[in-house]
């Protein structure tokens, strides 16, 4: 899905800056979530052996899952918002500027300050109840293109675990080789994707959907 929107976004004329800029982010987002969620499953076999079972006792094995199956689904849906907690993509948030003076809780904002949302750090984090505030934001700005990164998001979730069994990779002598996630800013934005890493896949046994 984000891809399709990334072929979609070389090939269209977009009116303004402000629709590509829309596009790019949603496209970006969904797809570093991704990588994110490659690793987090690797290093956590015993989250991904549940969210295998969970997919497994919906689903079956001769389908692969639909969005509409998220509602069965607590525990993989729960994954995809660890991943946004754990990794938040654009850590700094999206910078706001304010048109005229303002106050708040006792803070002179001058007017043109540019003003950024606070997000979550990786910790828990008791004021931040849901993790889509970190990776989305809030209020009239809040993310337009949240609804299809969380659908995306949680069709490729689900959809590698009916599938793949995913493992660090490991070194000359067979051991297992956590996989490290660093952050690392793209270009001059306020994006962060994390640096190369290897992984391995092996099928799962699904019926009649995978020999």
């Amino acid at each position: 899905m984000a891809a399709t929107l990334v072929d979609k976004m070389a090939q269209e004329e977009y009116a303004t800056e402000a629709e590509r800029t829309r596009d790019e982010g949603i496209a970006e987002g969904t797809v570093t979530g991704g990588i994110i969620l490659l690793a987090a499953l690797a290093n956590n076999p015993d989250v991904q052996r549940k969210g295998q079972e969970e997919v497994d006792s919906v689903v079956g094995l001769d389908r692969l899952p639909v969005v509409e199956d998220r509602d069965s689904m607590p525990y993989v849906h729960a994954i995809v918002k660890e991943v946004q907690r754990w990794y938040t993509t654009v850590p700094l948030g999206t910078p706001h500027v304010n048109d005229e003076d303002d106050e708040y809780d006792g803070f002179f904002i001058p007017k043109d300050t540019f003003v950024f949302q606070p997000t979550p750090d990786g910790r828990i984090n008791k004021s931040v109840p849901d993790p889509e505030i970190g990776a989305f934001g809030y209020g009239r700005r809040i993310c337009p293109g949240r609804h299809f990164s969380n659908d995306a998001l949680f069709l490729y979730a689900a959809s590698l675990l009916a599938v793949f069994n995913i493992t660090p990779p490991k070194d000359e002598a067979g051991n297992t080789v956590p996989i490290k996630v660093e952050p690392n800013f793209v270009g001059n934005t306020a994006n962060v994707k994390p640096h190369k890493f290897a992984c391995e896949f092996s099928i799962r046994s699904r019926g009649n959907l995978v020999h």
